[in-house]
C-alpha cells in the first residue's frame, strides 16, 4: 500500500473487509469493496490487453455511477491518466477536448458505445483512439507499479482565450488533502459521503475519494434529486448522509427548504460536517442555518484553485464568531505543507489590509496544464522573494489581504474570471462561443450579482441583423455546459466605449429583467405617470419604468437628472429644482407634486444678430486670459488618436470630417483682442483634415502624437482645429486629431463623433446627408450668456455663490515635495488606485443608505484626506459639470464646461455621516445654482479679470465618470465595428492643477486616477494618497458614525512578515 497513491489504499481496505458496501448507486444498486476492486482491476486489465501503455489518457464516457467510480480506478491501475467526458455535456465542448487531448482510449459502455464513436467521428482523435467497453471481460495481467509523482488525471476549467484549460493532475497531491480532510475532521468507516458536484470538475474527488479512503460508503444521488433541493433533503436524510461538500449556493437553497418547514431539519440529523468552497460564503448563511439547526454540525470554508489540487486554505466557522450578515467569511488559514503570499504589485508581501494578489505554494499541487509549458510557466512561476533557487508559487489571479491574525481573506478578481455555483467561467470563453453564432459581431458577457449572493451571466452583443434568441440559445448549449449560459440577453447598436477605446463595461445598461428581479415594477395609472414614466425610460435607456422605483435605483445620477429636469421643463414648462428632485425621486412622487409646480414659458436660445466679432464666453475668456500669461500654452491641447482598418472609404471620410467642421461654427473660430476686451471671429468654411497616403514625412505614430502635444496654437491666428490622416505600413490608417480647449469639451467629441460617422456612413453610401439643419451656434449661446446675466435672470444663482464665497477660500496648500517656484508648469503624471469591490460596494451600500449617489461618498472621504493633509478647516475643491441645462444645448459643439466650488468647513470631532449629509447638501446646491459662469465668479471676487495662472480658490479637482466630461463616447463602438477602430493611447502628462481625483466606476471595482503636478509631489506621495484613501474608506465602511479625531493614519497595522519570508523554503513533502 502506497499512501500517496489512492487505488492502493482502496485495495487495501477491499483485503481487510471485502464485505463493506463502497457505494451506493442512485438506483440504490450495491457495490462492495471486494466487487470494486475486481471491477477496477479488470479496467485496467482491459487497457492492459489493448496495449495501453503507462502514463497515456484515457477518456472516460459513462454518468455519474458504479461503472464510472470503478473506470477511474481501473484507468489509475493501468498506470494512466483518466480524462471525464460526461454524457450530455455540449457535444462540441467535447469533441474539442477529445481533439486537443487526444487520448488512446476511451472506455465506456454498451449504452453509450454508439454515441462514443460519434463523438469521436471527425476529431483529431479519431485515428489513434480505441473505443473499449468497460463490462468486457479479460485475463489477469501484470499492472504497472505506480508512484506518487505520476501523473492521475485530467479536469478542465474555463479559458481566457476562449478555449477550455486542461489541468494534469498528480497522485500525491490529491492523496494529500485527502489524508489532511480525513485526519482534520477524524473520519473513519461510518462516514457516508454524497457525490453531489458534476465529476467533470476535480471538486468531485472530494465527494468520491473521502469515503473510499476511510473505508465508508458513497452514495449517488439521480441528477433529478441533485436538481431539486426539497427531494435533496429527503434523499440526504434517507441516506443517512454524514459529509457533505457542497457550493454556497446549494447551501442557500438547502436552508431555504429547512427555513420553509423547520420540522424537516431532523433530515440534517447525521450531518456532522459541510465543507463549503468555490463561492464566497456569507456569515448571513452561516447566520441563517444555525438558526434552524443549532450547531452541533460543523461549517467549514475551503479554498483553492483546481491548479493546486482541491483546497489549500481553510476556515472553521467557530460558534463565536459573530460578523455583519454582508459579510464574506474568511478563506482563512494554509493547510499543512502550504504557504500562502499576498503579493502587491511591487511583488512584495502585503501588510495587513493591503490588497493584493494570492498564491500559493506548495510541493502538491498539480504539475500545470496539459501539453502547454508556455502557459504553466506562465501561472508556474519563480517566489519573487527571492532569486537563490527554484521556487514555484501559483498565481492564482484572486486578489486577497491578510487580516488581523494573517488569516486570509478573498476581495475579487485580477481578471474576467467568475464563479458560478462553484465552476469556473471565464467570460472569454462564453464570448467566444456567443460570438460564433451567425451574424453577432461582438460580445460583451458581464457576471451580476443577486442579493441572494448567486452569480448570474448577462450577454451584450451587436448584430449585422436579428438574431432568434432560441436558436442562439441553442447553439450555445452545443458548445457550453449549463452553468456557463447567459440568464440575461441584451441586442445594442453599439457598445460605449471609455477614453482608451475600451467597453466601458460600467456603462452597459442593466438587463431590464434582472433589474426588475430585484425591483418591484408598478405600471403607470394616469397621463402624468405615463408622461414622467416616457421621461425616465428616454433618459436611461430602459423600456419600462415602475412608478415606484428611484431614479437612482434605476442607474440614474446627477447628470441624468438634469436631462430630465431639463426634459421636463421643455415639455411642460414647469422647472423642478435639483434638489426638489432628489426629494421626490420616483414617478409617483413627482406626479403627485406636479400640479404644484409653477409654470414659466419655455424659451429657446435665441439667434444673435449678424456681425462681423460676437462676445466670448466667460469659459472662453478664461482661457484667452491664460494664454497671454504662459507662452507657448500646450496644456489645453486636446489630443485624439486611433488607427482605422485599410477598408476606410478616405475620400467618404474625409466629405464626412469637413461636413462636421462646416456644421459647426466653432470649429471655424478665430479670436480678437481690441480696446480691452476679447471677440470671437467666425471665418469662411475651410478645409482643416490632412491626408498623408504616402506618410512622406515617415512619421510614427509616437511623433505624431509628440508633434501634436506640444503644438502651440495662435489663438489670434490659427485655425484652432488640426486633423491628419496617414497610412500605414500595413494598409492601416492613423488619425490624430487636435482641438484647442476652447472650441470644445468632452461632451462635444460625444456629439462630434456622432455626426461624423452619420455622415460618413451616409457619404460612403451614397445617400443623402440625414442630420437635422442647426438651430444655434455657439455664438449664439456667448450672446445668450451675457445677455442673461445682463438682465438679472441669473442673480438668484450670483447671490448663492456670494454668500458661499464669504469670505473667500485660499486655494488648499497642500505639503509638496518640491518648493513652489515662479509660476507653476503643468507637467503632470498619473497614480492609478483601486478601491476592490468588497469595499466598492460596502460604499454604494453607504450612499443607498443615505438616498444619493456615490460622488458625495467619495467626495467626503477625499475631503477629510485633504483635511488631513493641508491641515486647514476649510476645504474647497473645484468639480466641473456639463453646463448644458438648457436642452437646446444637447446636442452643441463648443467649450460649455463649468466649474462649481463645493466648499465645507470641518471640524475634528464630527462624525464622518454628518460630514456625509453636509457634503451631499453642498452638491445639491451648487447642482442648482451651476449656471452661474464660474469664470465671473472669480472676476468679481477678485474686482479684476484674474490673470493667475490657477485659479485662486482651490487647487483640488474632482471628477467623476458619469458626469458627461469624458473625451470618449458610447458612438465610438460604431467606428470600431465597421471600421476596425483602435484608439491609440496618448499619454498626455499634463496637470492643469496640483491634484485632480479622477472617479471611474468599473463593473465593480472603483478607479481612482490621481493626475498630480510632477514639480510638486513625488510619485510615492501620490502613492501613499491613495493608499491612505483606502484604509480611510475602511475605517468608515467599518462604521459610519466615526468621528474624524478617531481615525488612524497608519497606513496599515502591519509590516512584512518577516517570519513568513524566512519560510520560504521550509515546506515538508511528507505528510
Amino acid at each position: 500500500m502506497n499512501k500517496r497513491v489512492i487505488h492502493t489504499i482502496v485495495d487495501h481496505h477491499a483485503l481487510q473487509y471485502p464485505e463493506g458496501i463502497a457505494i451506493v448507486d442512485a438506483d440504490e444498486s450495491l457495490l462492495t469493496y471486494a466487487g470494486l476492486k475486481e471491477k477496477s482491476d479488470n479496467c485496467a486489465f482491459l487497457l492492459q490487453h489493448h496495449n495501453i501503455g503507462k502514463n497515456k489518457v484515457v477518456a472516460v464516457f459513462l454518468p455519474e455511477g458504479i461503472g464510472y467510480i470503478t473506470a477511474i480506478l481501473g484507468v489509475n491501475k493501468s498506470g494512466n491518466i483518466f480524462m471525464p467526458l460526461v454524457p450530455g455535456y455540449p457535444v462540441e465542448r467535447l469533441r474539442y477536448l477529445l481533439s486537443t487531448v487526444k487520448p488512446e482510449a476511451l472506455l465506456t459502455n454498451k449504452e453509450y458505445l454508439k454515441e462514443a464513436w460519434s463523438l469521436l467521428s471527425g476529431t483529431d482523435a479519431q485515428g489513434n483512439c480505441v473505443v473499449l467497453d468497460i463490462d468486457t471481460v479479460v485475463p489477469q495481467m501484470p499492472l504497472p507499479d505506480v508512484d506518487g509523482e505520476d501523473s492521475n488525471y485530467l479536469i478542465y476549467t474555463s479559458g481566457s482565450t476562449g478555449d477550455p484549460k486542461t489541468i494534469e493532475g498528480v497522485h500525491k497531491s490529491l492523496s494529500h488533502f485527502l489524508h489532511w480532510e480525513m485526519t482534520e475532521f477524524k473520519l473513519d468507516r461510518g462516514v457516508n459521503t454524497a457525490l453531489l458536484a458534476p465529476v467533470s470538475f476535480d471538486v468531485s474527488f472530494r465527494d468520491i475519494f473521502i469515503p473510499l479512503l476511510c473505508g465508508g460508503t458513497l452514495h449517488i444521488p439521480e441528477r433529478s434529486v441533485k436538481a431539486d433541493p426539497s427531494a435533496l433533503l429527503e434523499w440526504i436524510g434517507a441516506r443517512q448522509i454524514t459529509m457533505l461538500h457542497m457550493v454556497p449556493s446549494i447551501f442557500r437553497l438547502l436552508i431555504k427548504v429547512l427555513d420553509a418547514d423547520p420540522a424537516r431539519r431532523s433530515l440534517m440529523s447525521a450531518v456532522r460536517n459541510i465543507l463549503l468552497a468555490g463561492e464566497p460564503l456569507f456569515y448571513r448563511d452561516v447566520i441563517n442555518w444555525r438558526a434552524i439547526n443549532g450547531e452541533g454540525t460543523n461549517l467549514v470554508n475551503l479554498y483553492g484553485p483546481s491548479e493546486t489540487t482541491l483546497a489549500k486554505i481553510y476556515h472553521r466557522i467557530a460558534t463565536t464568531e459573530l460578523n455583519s450578515e454582508a459579510e464574506i467569511v474568511p478563506l482563512g488559514f494554509p493547510l499543512p505543507n502550504t504557504i500562502v503570499l499576498i503579493l502587491n504589485d511591487d511583488n512584495q508581501i502585503c501588510q495587513i489590509g493591503e490588497i493584493g494578489e494570492i498564491c500559493i505554494k506548495t510541493p502538491f499541487r498539480s504539475k500545470g496544464y496539459y501539453n502547454d509549458s508556455a502557459l504553466t510557466a506562465v501561472k508556474f512561476c519563480q517566489n519573487p522573494l527571492h532569486k537563490d533557487f527554484e521556487d514555484i508559487i501559483y498565481r492564482t489571479g484572486d486578489l486577497g489581504k491578510y487580516g488581523p491574525e494573517r488569516n486570509i481573506l478573498i476581495v475579487g478578481r485580477k481578471d474576467n474570471q467568475v464563479k458560478i455555483r462553484g465552476n469556473r467561467v471565464e467570460l472569454a470563453e462564453v464570448e467566444k462561443v456567443i460570438g460564433s453564432f451567425p451574424s453577432v459581431t461582438q460580445v460583451i458577457v458581464i457576471p451580476h450579482q443577486s442579493e441572494n449572493g448567486d452569480i448570474v451571466l448577462s450577454a451584450y452583443y451587436t448584430a449585422a441583423r436579428e438574431v432568434d434568441r432560441n436558436a442562439l440559445r441553442e447553439h450555445i448549449s452545443n458548445f457550453l455546459p449549463e452553468y456557463m449560459h447567459p440568464s440575461y440577453y441584451m441586442h445594442l447598436d453599439a457598445f460605449p466605449l471609455n477614453i482608451n477605446g475600451k467597453v466601458n463595461r460600467n456603462a452597459l445598461p442593466a438587463p431590464e429583467d434582472l433589474l426588475y428581479e430585484q425591483l418591484e415594477f408598478t405600471p403607470p395609472s394616469n397621463k402624468d405617470e405615463v408622461f414622467l414614466c416616457g421621461i425616465f425610460s428616454q433618459v436611461l435607456g430602459l423600456q419600462k419604468v415602475g412608478v415606484n422605483n428611484s431614479f437612482f435605483e434605476l442607474g440614474g445620477h446627477s447628470l441624468n437628472a438634469v436631462k430630465v429636469i431639463s426634459r421636463i421643463y421643455k415639455e411642460t414648462n414647469r422647472h423642478v429644482s435639483l434638489k426638489f428632485f432628489l426629494e421626490h425621486p420616483t414617478v409617483r412622487l413627482l406626479a403627485e407634486k406636479m400640479p404644484g409646480i409653477s409654470v414659466s414659458a419655455f424659451e429657446h436660445i435665441p439667434l444673435a444678430e449678424t456681425a462681423a466679432l460676437y462676445p466670448v464666453s466667460h469659459s472662453q475668456k478664461r482661457l484667452l486670459v491664460l494664454d497671454q500669461v504662459v507662452n507657448e500654452l500646450t496644456a489645453y491641447n486636446m489630443v485624439t488618436a486611433c488607427f482605422f482598418s485599410a477598408t476606410l472609404d478616405v475620400g467618404a471620410f474625409k466629405q464626412a470630417f469637413d461636413g462636421v467642421i462646416a456644421r459647426h461654427e466653432v470649429f471655424r473660430t478665430r479670436f480678437v483682442f481690441t480696446e480691452g476686451t476679447f471677440w470671437q471671429c467666425i471665418t469662411a468654411e475651410q478645409a482643416v483634415l490632412m491626408v498623408d497616403l504616402e506618410n512622406k514625412g515617415n512619421l510614427s505614430p509616437d511623433q505624431c502624437l509628440a508633434h501634436e502635444h506640444h503644438h502651440s496654437f495662435n489663438l489670434y491666428q490659427d485655425v484652432l482645429v488640426r486633423a491628419r490622416l496617414i497610412r500605414q505600413q500595413d494598409g492601416r490608417y492613423f488619425f490624430v486629431l487636435n482641438i484647442h480647449h476652447i472650441l470644445s469639451d468632452g461632451w462635444s467629441m460625444n456629439v462630434f463623433t456622432k455626426e461624423l460617422l452619420a455622415l460618413y456612413n451616409a457619404y460612403r453610401k451614397k445617400l443623402p446627408d440625414t442630420l437635422p439643419p442647426m438651430k444655434i451656434q455657439y455664438k449664439d449661446y456667448a450672446v445668450w450668456q451675457l445677455a442673461r446675466l445682463a438682465a438679472g435672470e441669473l442673480d438668484m444663482h450670483k447671490a448663492y455663490w456670494h454668500g458661499v464665497m464669504q469670505p473667500a477660500p485660499s486655494a488648499l496648500l497642500l505639503p509638496v515635495d518640491m518648493e513652489r517656484t515662479g509660476i507653476p508648469g503643468f507637467e503632470g503624471e498619473v497614480h492609478t488606485a483601486y478601491i476592490r469591490q468588497e469595499r466598492a460596494n460596502a460604499l454604494r451600500k453607504i450612499a443607498m443608505d443615505n438616498k444619493m449617489g456615490l460622488f458625495p461618498v467619495l467626495l467626503s472621504l477625499i475631503k477629510v484626506l485633504l483635511y488631513v493633509k493641508s491641515g486647514s478647516n476649510d476645504i474647497a475643491v473645484g468639480v466641473p459639470v456639463a453646463g448644458r441645462n438648457h436642452p437646446d444645448l444637447e446636442d452643441q459643439i463648443g467649450f460649455y464646461l463649468n466649474n462649481v466650488l463645493l466648499r465645507t468647513s470641518i471640524k475634528r470631532d464630527i462624525s464622518f455621516s454628518i460630514l456625509l449629509k453636509q457634503v451631499h447638501d453642498n452638491v445639491i446646491q451648487a447642482l442648482d445654482h451651476q449656471d452661474y459662469p464660474f469664470d465671473k465668479l472669480v472676476e468679481e471676487l477678485s474686482g479684476a479679470l484674474d490673470q493667475s495662472v490657477h485659479t485662486p480658490f482651490y487647487s483640488v479637482l474632482v471628477v467623476m465618470n458619469n458626469d458627461g466630461l469624458n473625451i470618449s463616447n458610447e458612438n465610438l463602438a460604431s467606428f470600431r465595428n465597421e471600421l476596425g477602430l483602435e484608439l491609440y493611447d496618448v499619454p498626455a502628462k499634463v496637470s492643469k492643477l496640483d491634484l485632480t481625483f479622477f472617479i471611474m466606476e468599473e463593473q465593480e471595482h472603483i478607479r481612482i486616477d490621481l493626475e498630480y503636478n510632477a514639480k510638486l509631489f513625488k510619485p510615492a506621495t501620490i502613492k501613499q494618497y491613495a493608499e491612505e484613501l483606502d484604509s480611510l474608506a475602511q475605517q468608515v465602511i467599518e462604521n459610519p458614525l466615526i468621528t474624524l479625531s478617531d481615525l488612524s493614519w497608519t497606513l496599515s497595522a502591519g509590516k512584512k512578515n518577516a517570519a513568513l519570508e524566512s519560510k520560504i523554503n521550509l515546506i515538508s513533502e511528507d505528510f
